[in-house]
């Protein structure tokens, strides 16, 4: 091997045991414990089902909390490309934090795309609201989430798009 394909080497294992150290590697961080009700539109298993789609980032519409959004894997190619409507059983999660660094877990938001007719004046979407404990603190198909994601509905009533 190349010298320089050793030292490339070197600084790859160097950079994943830095980040193995810091507990920097994984793309969420866990949340032990977590037990979801049945009828929560994902599984607490979503770090590894979902993918995720934006990392940290500020949310002006849910309180200025920080959000890590995940899509889940049957809708994510519809969601890049702009196909609207996005395909029934579409699920986009938002784990809320308190905190910049996305340490300090707030809670939960997640929409679920219905067949359609389901709820037809918010484009066939219902949302969820669960605290960080995962209790379902709102469900609903109507007015509380509907309201400010109407101003999206030429884009499915999703105001979260690709970034380009």
């Amino acid at each position: 091997m190349p010298k320089t394909s050793w030292i490339y080497a070197g600084y790859i294992a160097i950079c994943l045991g830095v980040c193995s150290l810091l507990g920097a590697c994984e793309s969420e961080p866990s949340a032990p414990g977590l037990k979801l009700p049945a009828d929560a539109f994902f599984s607490a298993d979503f770090a590894t089902g979902y993918e995720l789609i934006f990392s940290c980032d500020i949310s002006g519409s849910h309180g200025g909390k920080y959000v890590n959004v995940y899509v889940n894997p049957e809708a994510k190619a519809a969601w890049q490309t702009g196909s609207v409507p996005l395909p029934a059983s579409t699920v986009f999660l938002k784990v809320m934090y308190n905190d910049s660094k996305c340490s300090q877990l707030h809670g939960f938001r997640a929409r679920k795309k219905g067949v359609p007719g389901s709820a037809p004046t918010v484009g066939d979407w219902r949302w969820q609201a669960l605290n960080a404990q995962g209790v379902i603190q709102t469900d609903t198909k109507e007015a509380t989430c509907g309201a400010c994601h109407g101003a999206y509905k030429n884009r499915d009533f999703t105001a979260t798009q690709p970034k380009r």
